[in-house]
């Protein structure tokens, strides 16, 4: 094996006929890929050009290909190969291929591939020969078909999936779902826009083919959907069925019953790749109403679950970063805490999905253990909004990055006033979800002046009063809510 960089010979082995390798020359081979950036986009390169033309080369053999073929048969063919000096080293693989050809029928191309994944070390030197010249001229001769999916869309009870191009690749039943598409967005049957994407297409299994899962999509009212919104379904990127899970779950709290009355719905699915050499897959649902909401990590060849953390309260907002400098990617969700009565932000380590969040003993599932979250942060409410709203809580509305590093947060609040409108205030997280700033957004400060005005408040604001609400977040350590930011003691304890 070359020190310094794989060779195209073991790059295809790998890729073609890895069980030619041994288990020690496989080994090393990943190794070497996990640690070099050049070799590592040269295998990812050469994986999605061989599934590329597995994909595109599903047509029946055309005429064309039929009278190429036959030319390649005859003795007269042979003269007008370009580069005449490597026809002999290339004699035995173009009758032996052209014998292939005769007897199947099958296109050239698709005969070419097999060989390569046959003798993918032969191929390495004939690539460069005139074999690979005819061969991979008849690529260019027909306008191959791309089969991949790319866009999807729901109109009139049927699901349409697209390649990159907008050519239809193929369709689905898809009665009483909403519609809209990937491109631009989905909406229910009232108007109301979807506040996620029903579908996602995405290459779940690292094969270079993206499948097709849809989850959600059911509209209000709808009696018999053909996709049930507490369901995930997935396609492969040809249209067959690989698996379809419900995620519908009773959990038992002390003084209730979570979902008695309620309705399950799986209302995002994402992937990760960053931690392991292959995706995960990621499946969020909540419960209406009372919303006791969970995060899965699933099996993306059968969808089963194979880890889950529980939250008394929904998930608004997700991202993925590295909270803590540790060089590993966390999983942000925010939303609102029903127990506490307040937004939250909290940071999973994508391999330790497990417990409930926290909450009061009421709002606890039981058989549930505490949560291995390894950071959890309550964002607090104003003053004003405490006294002058009859909603109890705040809420999150967007999160995105702060300038160098962190990200900021919007929390919404309302007010009880005819012509109120929502007010946010915005919160800079910083490492391990510590809050680093709190301050005003206009609507909030026009708020807070007419209570003023109105003798409801008796001090105008001023950087005392955001210092006081950055200082009132509250950190979960384990067993209790602290004034400063603390890694999770449930999850330092496991992972020693």
């Amino acid at each position: 094996m070359n020190t310094a960089h794989l060779t195209e010979e073991e790059v295809s082995l790998l890729l073609l006929s890895p069980e030619q390798l041994s288990a020690q020359q496989r080994e090393a081979f990943e190794s070497h890929l996990a640690s070099c950036k050049y070799c590592e986009d040269h295998h990812r390169s050469m994986k999605e050009f061989y599934a590329d033309v597995e994909i595109r080369l599903k047509d029946s053999p055309s005429a064309r290909d039929r009278e190429l073929a036959e030319k390649l048969l005859g003795e007269r063919a042979r003269p007008r190969l370009p580069l005449r000096a490597l026809e002999k080293r290339t004699s035995d693989l173009i009758e032996a291929y052209a014998e292939i050809v005769a007897s199947n029928r099958r296109t050239l191309p698709q005969r070419f591939t097999d060989y390569a994944k046959v003798h993918p070390l032969r191929m390495t030197g004939v690539l460069t020969s005139a074999a690979a010249v005819v061969v991979f001229a008849v690529l260019l001769m027909r306008p191959a078909r791309d089969g991949n999916p790319a866009y999807a869309e729901l109109k009139n009870g049927s699901l349409v999936i697209q390649n990159r191009t907008g050519e239809v690749l193929w369709t689905k039943e898809a009665t009483g779902a909403v519609e809209g598409s990937t491109k631009k967005g989905f909406t229910y049957g009232s108007g109301a826009p979807l506040s996620e994407q029903p579908i996602l297409i995405e290459d779940i299994d690292g094969d270079g083919r993206n499948e097709v899962l849809v989850y959600g999509c059911a509209d209000f009212g709808a009696s018999h959907p053909s996709f049930r919104n507490d369901s995930l379904y997935c396609f492969e990127w040809d249209g067959s069925a690989r698996w379809a899970r419900g995620y519908p779950d009773n959990i038992f709290a002390f003084t209730f019953e979570y979902t008695r009355w309620g309705q399950w719905s799986v209302s995002k699915c994402f992937t990760l790749r960053a931690n392991r050499k292959q995706p995960q897959l990621f499946v969020m649902a909540s419960c209406d109403p009372y919303f006791a909401s969970k995060i899965m990590e699933v099996d993306c060849k059968d969808g089963y679950m194979l880890q889950t953390y529980w939250h008394a309260g929904a998930f608004a907002l997700t991202a993925v970063s590295d909270v803590d400098g540790d060089g590993n990617l966390e999983i942000l969700l925010a939303g609102v805490n029903n127990g506490y009565k307040r937004a939250f932000v909290l940071a999973l380590d994508p391999d330790r999905l497990e417990g409930c969040g926290p909450a009061p003993s009421q709002f606890f599932p039981e058989r549930a253990a505490p949560g291995k979250q390894k950071y959890y942060c309550l964002l607090p409410r104003t003053d004003v909004n405490e006294k002058f709203s009859s909603i109890p809580y705040n809420s999150p509305t967007f999160l995105y990055p702060a300038q160098g590093s962190g990200f900021i947060i919007c929390t919404r609040e309302l007010f009880d006033r005819p012509d109120s409108r929502d007010v946010c205030v915005l919160f800079t997280i910083g490492p391990k979800l510590e809050v680093t700033n709190a301050t005003w957004t206009d609507p909030f400060l026009k708020e807070y002046d007419v209570l003023l005005s109105e003798g409801k408040v008796k001090k105008p604001l001023s950087s005392e009063y955001w210092e006081n609400l950055k200082n009132s977040a509250l950190y979960w350590d384990g067993e209790r809510f602290v004034k400063e930011a603390v890694l999770n003691k449930q999850y330092a304890i496991h992972t020693k």
